[in-house]
């Protein structure tokens, strides 16, 4: 019995390695080199970690555009004004919500500040004329 096991061994050893010897090399494929980004700014929306899509935004042309930021400057108010702190975080909501509507509808996961991001083999957008527009 353990003479007929070694023997089959043998046998299936010999077809396999055989078989090896003559096999194809496998084929060579193209590989695309991968892309290198680097964020040196602000993240503003998503995750720097994983995305697919990566835009930018001058946050302070934005701002100038929003109501509330605009009455901030027109009125002068200083920080100790309660006032002020209402409108900064108004202008910031509008920001916010604009901003993720915005970076939805143009399929952008990672939203840096103007500036913030190397890229090379990823196509960086820039969405600041559409957060600009779509404030007022």
């Amino acid at each position: 019995m353990c003479r007929l096991v070694s023997a089959v061994f043998l046998g299936v050893s010999f077809l396999l390695f055989s078989g090896l010897a003559h096999a194809k090399p496998p084929a060579r494929h193209a590989i695309k080199p991968a892309p290198k980004v680097v964020i040196s700014g602000s993240v503003l929306l998503g995750s720097s970690e994983r995305f697919s899509k990566v835009a930018e935004v001058d946050r302070s042309a934005v701002f100038a555009q929003i109501p509330a930021f605009q009455e901030l400057r027109e009125e002068e108010l200083s920080r100790s004004n309660p006032r002020y702190h209402f409108l900064i975080v108004k202008a910031n909501r509008v920001f916010r919500s604009v901003l993720t509507r915005v970076a939805k509808e143009n399929g952008v996961d990672l939203v840096v500040t103007k500036g913030g991001v190397r890229a090379s083999g990823v196509e960086v957008s820039d969405l600041t004329r559409m957060l600009a527009k779509a404030v007022r």
